[in-house]
Formats: C-alpha cells, structure tokens, sequence
C-alpha cells in the first residue's frame, strides 16, 4: 500500500500552477480526536487542521481497518475543478526543508455539503509521508491546472504522532471512553460558567429552528466565552461536527439566551424551541 513519490523542486511546483501560492485562512489549527469504540471499526482516530467547530478542514488524516490491519487515510481540500468523483490525479507538495514529490490521489468529496472536496489517498502507517508532516514548517500542494494551497504545520508534530501511535496499536486501545461529566441541568443560568473541554467524542448535529423568530447560534469556547457560527431563521437549519464536551447556546436577536445544550452522543439533531422572551428595555 505504500506509495511511491516522485521528486519534484520548488520551481517545478510554482511552474507546474503559474500562480503565487494560496495561504490557508486565520483560524486554522491541528486538532486531534478519538472515539473508543466496542471493536476497532467502532473506534475513529482522526487528526484535522482546520477552523475548530466549523466546516472550514484543509486536512483530514484517518486510521483505517483492512485485511492486513490498520492503515491510514488522508484527504487534502483541493479545488477539483470539473473531475468527478473516482479520478484520479497527482497531487504535488513541498516543504519548508525542500523535501517535494508527488502522489497518486483519489477526487473525493464532490457532493458533499459537509466535510474535505479535494483528493484522498491511503499510505501504510509507517510510510515516510506522514513524518514530513510532523516536521513543522510550512507544507504546500496542488493539482495539475489548480492554484497552490498552503498549511502551516505548527502543531502537526504533536497530533500526527498521536494519530500514527493510536493507530499502530488501535487493538489495545481502551474501549467505550466516557466524557467528562456536566451539569446535567444545561440552562442559560448555567451556561456562562461551562467552557469547551478535550476533543476525544465527536458527535455532528443539525440545529434547527422551530421557534418564533430568528435565532443566533453561539459555541462556547475553550475560555468560556461565546462565540457566534450562525444564524437561523424560522425553518431553517445547520449542521456542525462537534463534541460532546463542547457546551452551545441559541439566542434570539437582541442577544438574550433562550436555550443552552450539550450534544448527547448518538443524537444528530436539536431543535430549538423556545419562544421569545421579554427582558425588559435594551
């Protein structure tokens, strides 16, 4: 499985684009998560570089289950241009240290509404690919006739090697993790104290307005703080990839809580509900 890189120069891959390079947007940072699973194929190791609590991924790397045990996926947000899904293409990188080549990749994505559009390709755990990328630096790629793309890798030494341990010995992992423990009376009077812990149980949901009016949505950060990722009218809905440790909070237009939850795993959607209410002059 492991694939083979063809050596490529820095002035190739400006040549091979004809443009400047494209720098990932401000926000963007490596996160790690792990969901224990009753077996191995219930068990999701996955490492991300992108905007936290958004749809916004540059980079998805996964631990996968074959015949002959565990591999690893990777999948880089690349404009595909007119390839379908199923083509296959090259994609071209190189580091801060020089160290370029090319790899065979798969068009994924095409479709999707939620998740990486670009390329996927599956490389053995211990394939030297996956070391460049815990080298730090800056790490660019493109695919023929496209603009270049860049990451920063500051973080990724961490995460990477995470991802590559777990994955090596995903058969002795611990199984059934739990999260940690909140209050089980999520309110608006309790929100402001609750902040977003860990990423070890991801759960995506859909948010859906069923109140009166518009309805704003806010995540509670990793200080406590709210900060806002939507807005929804009547009828409307949004679907973001979070965690069951990570507390969110829906107001109405002035700005006043009107519902507060944590996502419970194995619930893909909340409506929120509540009506309107007067607090007095603003």
């Amino acid at each position: 499985m492991t694939f083979f890189t063809k050596p490529l120069t820095a002035a190739a891959l400006i040549l091979t684009t004809g443009l400047s390079p494209v720098f990932a947007q401000d926000g963007m940072m490596w996160q790690y998560h792990s969901s224990f699973g009753a077996t191995v194929f219930e068990t999701h190791l996955t490492a991300v570089y992108g905007v936290p609590e958004s749809d916004g991924i540059q980079f998805l790397g996964q631990c996968a289950i074959g015949a002959g045990g565990p591999y690893m996926v990777g999948e880089f947000a690349a404009n595909v241009g007119a390839r379908p899904d199923g083509s296959l293409v090259d994609l071209t990188y190189i580091d801060s240290r020089g160290q370029s080549g090319s790899i065979p990749t798969t068009v994924v994505g095409t479709n999707r509404e939620v998740g990486v559009s670009g390329v996927e390709f599956v490389a053995d755990i211990d394939d030297p690919f996956w070391q460049m990328l815990r080298a730090g630096g800056l790490f660019s790629y493109s695919l023929p006739g496209g603009e270049i793309a860049s990451m920063s890798l500051a973080g990724a030494g961490e995460v990477m090697g995470q991802l590559i341990s777990d994955c090596a010995n995903i058969g002795a992992l611990p199984t059934g993790s739990t999260p940690p423990a909140f209050p089980d009376d999520v309110s608006c009077h309790s929100i402001f104290g609750m902040a977003s812990q860990n990423g070890d149980a991801p759960q995506r949901v859909t948010f859906t307005n069923g109140g009166d009016g518009y309805r704003a949505l806010f995540w509670m950060d990793y200080g406590g703080a709210p900060v806002f990722m939507d807005h929804l009218e009547p009828g409307q809905s949004a679907t973001y990839d979070t965690y069951l440790t990570h507390p969110w909070m829906v107001t109405d237009g002035p700005g006043n809580c009107l519902e507060a939850m944590l996502p419970q795993g194995g619930n893909d959607s909340y409506m929120f509900t509540a009506a309107n209410q007067f607090f007095g002059a603003e």
